[in-house]
Parts: structure tokens; sequence; C-alpha cells
């Protein structure tokens, strides 16, 4: 019988989205994370997989939502892009949570474990948050 030897966490529909919504937003990962990303895309199906690459595709020439809210210099689309981050960070957050079982928190990913990797997504997710006074995150 023909096995699949799992490199990590079966990505699904549910994660897919989280990385639609990271591109909408203008997250923004290290290089490794995003590489841990880009390898978890090849589980999916081949229809999700060119949903998100067109995606990326399509907002690299117009920009992010981010982009967008930086350059329209408006303090109302800047509060709602803001409070929009924050809450995508905590549904994110809990949607990584309520399934983690500590065997796979300790799984390790090349060069990164895949703690590692939640930890920087959090990051990486509040990082996003514009900063009013220079158009910067916070984080910046």
């Amino acid at each position: 019988s023909y096995k699949i030897k799992w490199k990590g966490p079966i990505i699904d529909g549910q994660n897919a989205m989280f990385l639609l919504f990271d591109t909408l937003l203008g997250v923004c990962h290290s290089e490794q994370v995003s590489q841990f990303q880009d390898d978890m895309i090849e589980y999916l199906p081949p229809t999700h997989r060119n949903l998100i690459f067109d995606f990326r595709r399509h907002l690299k020439q117009i920009g992010s939502l981010r982009d967008y809210s930086i350059e329209a210099r408006d303090n109302d689309l800047t509060n709602s892009f803001n409070k929009c981050v924050i809450e995508y960070s905590k549904v994110r957050k809990t949607h990584f949570y309520l399934g983690l079982s500590d065997e796979l928190l300790s799984n390790q990913f090349s060069s990164i474990s895949f703690k590692d990797i939640i930890e920087e997504t959090f990051e990486a997710t509040k990082a996003t948050v514009i900063n009013q006074n220079s158009g910067k995150s916070h984080l910046e």
C-alpha cells in the first residue's frame, strides 16, 4: 500500500483562508515562515492552490488593503483596517490553539519549530497594524 509522508500539519480549507487573508491584509512573514507556508500549499487541492497563487499575483500588482489604507491617508479607514487586523489576529490565535497538541508544537520543520512558526505568525499579523502618525506598523 502507498503511504504519504506528511511534512507537517495538514493544511485544509480553513488554513488556506488564512493565507488569503494574510495576502489581502498585507501581512509580511519572515522568510522561514513564508517558505513553510509555501511548502504547506503543496498539500492543497490544485484548485485551492491555484486560487492562492492567483490571488497573491493579483494583489502584488494592485496592493493590499494595508497599502491602500496607507495611501488613502484617511483616519477612519485606517482605524477600520487596524480593528480588522486586531480581530483577525485573535481569530488566528484561537484557531491555532484549538487543535494543537504538545506533540505538534514540538515538531521541527527545517530550521524552525512549529511553535516558533505560530509565534512569528501572530507577531507578523499584529505588526500589520498601521501607526497613523508614520503610516508604518507599531512594531517597525
